[in-house]
């Protein structure tokens, strides 16, 4: 059973990867696009990029954004 949850962790890690990807690439077409830098922190929160999540929505915060999501996810 181990083997099954590496396994399946292993598959959500890499659809999280993808949807980061997509959601970079899409942040550079709309770089001040709120909406995109915060689903870009929350999929770099599941794929274990804590620091960088943090730090993306630190500056955030700082530029002014206290809405829900972005001090929800902080």
């Amino acid at each position: 059973a181990e083997e099954w949850r590496a396994a399946a962790d292993a598959l959500l890690r890499a659809a999280d990867l993808r949807a980061y990807d997509l959601l970079r690439t899409a942040l550079r077409e709309h770089p001040d696009d709120l909406r995109l830098q915060q689903l870009i922190a929350r999929a770099l929160v599941q794929c274990g990029a804590i620091r960088e999540a943090n730090e993306r929505l630190t500056r955030l915060h700082q530029a002014g954004h206290t809405d829900e999501e972005t001090v929800g996810l902080l």
